[in-house]
């Protein structure tokens, strides 16, 4: 299971799917980091649905005396399943670093924005952000931080988020919302991977009569952002 030549490991824990596109995704996304670094192993581990799990890895991972190994939360926000899913599953040693989750910072800003920008010129802008569901109040508080800056970058002519879950009401307000036909919607999904819920908002979101819509990508199927993280492992593995 693990070279015992690399004496550092990193490890990818994700919430889980059964989505093939999640699980193709994930892996793509393991392969390209293990590529850019090769003097470590790159394992992957998963919350729940997907083997094996972060308790399972941790129990088959004998290597924790010889062996650092550094966690990356393959998460957009620090709500419970970081806390509870994450956090309270790894065991307590010297030689496990829990590291930070894939935030929504001021890079992740400028590739949406980048990606947006061409529309502008065209068409007035009505923006729409859609996260998965928490309660943590957190997670509430970034996405409307969030949707707010891009709001402001893109120049949107009005701007709403919500949870999965919550869409018809954005749904209701778009409907009523006059002159769609000059007006383009920009649906930006903040998930991960091209997996289920990422599938379902487009088609609550793709048939509103709007003059066009416009659906963002998955934050690891953007090459900018793909990098973000893989340079943040290799600054990890530097800094030893």
């Amino acid at each position: 299971m693990f070279n015992n030549t690399k004496k550092t490991s990193i490890l990818f824990c994700g919430h889980g799917s059964r989505d093939l596109n999640y699980q193709e995704e994930f892996q793509h996304l393991v392969n390209y980091v293990q590529n850019k670094n090769k003097n470590c192993d790159i394992f992957k581990c998963f919350i729940e649905i997907n083997s094996p799990t972060i308790k399972k890895f941790f129990i088959e991972f004998k290597e924790l005396e010889t062996r650092k190994i550094f966690v990356f939360p393959i998460l957009i926000f620090q709500g419970n399943h970081m806390e509870l899913d994450i956090k309270k599953q790894i065991p307590t040693s010297k030689n496990i670093s829990l590291c930070k989750n894939i935030d929504l910072n001021n890079k992740v800003l400028k590739t949406y924005e980048k990606n947006i920008k061409p529309i502008i010129k065209k068409y007035k802008i009505v923006l729409v952000t859609v996260s998965s569901f928490s309660n943590n109040k957190n997670v509430l508080f970034e996405l409307e931080k969030y949707t707010k800056k891009l709001s402001k970058r893109i120049f949107s002519y009005k701007s709403y988020s919500c949870f999965y879950g919550s869409e018809m009401g954005v749904i209701e307000k778009l409907h009523n919302l006059e002159g769609k036909e000059n007006i383009c919607l920009v649906v930006n999904p903040i998930f991960l991977f091209t997996g289920f819920l990422y599938k379902s908002v487009k088609k609550k979101f793709e048939n509103l009569k709007f003059k066009n819509t416009f659906f963002t990508e998955p934050l690891m199927k953007e090459p900018e952002i793909l990098n973000i993280l893989s340079h943040r492992v290799t600054k990890v593995i530097n800094s030893l």
